[in-house]
C-alpha cells in the first residue's frame, strides 16, 4: 500500500465524539488488509519530529517496534 521510505496520506476523517472520548474511522480498505475487527485492541504512537499519531492494530506489533522507532 505505501513504501517503507515515509507515511502514505490515505485521506480525511472527522473526529467522531463519544463519552468524552474522540474516534477516527479507519477505513475499510485497512480494515481487511490487516484484519481488524471490533473490539480489536489498536497500538497508538507518536513520532514527534512529523507530529503524526499512528494508529496500528496491536497484534501486529510489538513493545520493540515503538522503541525502534520504526514509523
Amino acid at each position: 500500500m505505501g513504501s517503507d521510505d515515509g507515511i502514505t496520506p490515505l485521506g480525511t476523517a472527522k473526529a467522531q465524539e463519544k463519552g468524552g472520548s474522540l474516534y477516527a474511522v479507519i477505513p475499510s480498505n485497512l480494515v481487511q488488509a490487516h484484519q481488524i475487527s471490533k473490539g480489536d485492541e489498536l497500538a497508538l504512537g507518536y513520532h514527534a519530529p512529523s507530529n503524526t499519531l499512528v494508529v496500528t492494530a496491536a497484534k501486529d506489533v510489538d513493545e520493540d517496534h515503538w522503541a525502534g522507532n520504526q514509523v
